[in-house]
């Protein structure tokens, strides 16, 4: 990443890109502990490449402190992304969610009670990998954090780009929104969605996540990246990623 400090800590609390002529929008959504600045690659590359206006959204709790994430539900992430979409639906002929980790199940709950013109699902923690994660509810009972240095940036820009911790009550309501989102999938059935992967992704049962969408989505584009992580919005190859996107929109 290039961008100075200035412009991360301008972009990490919401961002646009727009085009008068533009008659599409697309709602970008970070994963949990991020900022509206990580999607903002992916969304340079969708407005000058797939004439789609571009809403880099910040969820609340985030681009501030970790200890104000245990301040924010699911439902709060819910009806922030709908009041978003609500507004922009009224202006754009058709209005696209795409989310990434956290942000992929915020979307598809915004998107089983919004007609929206499609849903790509980035790194989609429909199911983990391991069962670690259910502890959440009672680590956050006790205040506990996971603390993490996932990154790779200095430690100036990385202070802006995401926690450095996690608090445990956070990732409980992450639970509650998979739960939430699995249990109403059927309401998108006939919605086009993309899903992408990185296929050593550590943190997401990959294979059972892909089978529980292609079970349920009936016009569901799959693409799975060798080699990738959890994290295939940041890895080198994540043009691949930003093109697979792309062919989705077009």
């Amino acid at each position: 990443m290039e961008d100075s400090l200035e412009e991360i800590e301008r972009l990490r609390h919401g961002y646009a890109l727009k085009d008068p002529l533009h008659h599409r929008a697309i709602i970008l959504l970070h994963g949990i502990g991020g900022t509206a600045y990580g999607t903002y690659p992916l969304g340079q590359y969708l407005f000058n490449h797939n004439f789609v206006d571009v809403y880099g959204a910040c969820l609340e709790g985030h681009a501030t402190e970790p200890k104000d994430l245990k301040k924010a539900t699911y439902r709060d992430w819910i009806l922030q992304i709908e009041a978003l979409f609500d507004k922009l639906s009224s202006r754009y002929q058709h209005v696209y969610l795409l989310g990434n980790s956290l942000g992929s199940l915020v979307a598809l709950a915004v998107a089983e009670e919004r007609k929206c013109a499609g849903v790509c699902l980035l790194s989609s923690p429909i199911y983990y990998s391991h069962s670690f994660f259910y502890l959440a509810p009672l680590l956050g009972f006790f205040g506990l954090y996971h603390h993490w240095n996932g990154t790779g940036l200095d430690p100036k820009k990385a202070a802006l780009v995401c926690y450095d911790k996690i608090p445990y009550k956070s990732v409980a309501e992450l639970n509650k929104i998979q739960h939430y989102a699995r249990r109403r999938i059927e309401k998108i059935a006939s919605t086009p969605a993309l899903a992408l992967f990185g296929e050593a992704d550590p943190l997401i049962a990959v294979k059972k996540s892909l089978a529980f969408y292609q079970n349920h989505l009936s016009f569901l584009s799959v693409t799975t990246f060798p080699g990738m992580g959890h994290g295939i919005l940041f890895c080198p190859k994540q043009n691949d990623v930003f093109e697979a996107v792309g062919r989705f929109l077009d």
